[in-house]
């Protein structure tokens, strides 16, 4: 039996700097510095500028994740120039009633 929960260490290219510490790092925007870091509940995702540290929230309250982590109901995410796309698989188990949801975030102002 495993953990759901993992730790991401991300290293500075520069000594004065310090290390970042997140859990459960879904995906990230190399040229623009962004992570996604997976959260709970309706509140899907943090985006966080690793550089500038500012943080802006992804919310899903029409079609929220009944699974114990939201990473179970991830089809499919990725970014590419600040935006970040996302196919979202409710219920996060087979069935008849299975529905993906595609939703496209723009943070251009972080």
């Amino acid at each position: 039996m495993g953990s759901g929960v993992w730790k991401n260490l991300i290293l500075p290219l520069n000594k004065t700097d310090n290390p970042i510490e997140e859990y459960n790092i879904l995906c990230f925007d190399t040229i623009a510095n962004l992570v996604a870091v997976e959260q709970e509940g309706d509140t899907l995702f943090m985006i966080e500028n690793l550089k500038t540290i500012a943080k802006d929230f992804v919310i899903e309250k029409e079609n929220p994740c009944k699974a114990a982590l939201n990473n179970s109901c991830i089809d499919s995410i990725s970014f590419s120039n600040r935006t970040l796309y996302l196919k979202w698989a409710i219920p996060n188990v087979f069935s008849d009633d299975r529905k993906i949801i595609e939703r496209v975030y723009n943070f251009l102002q972080l």
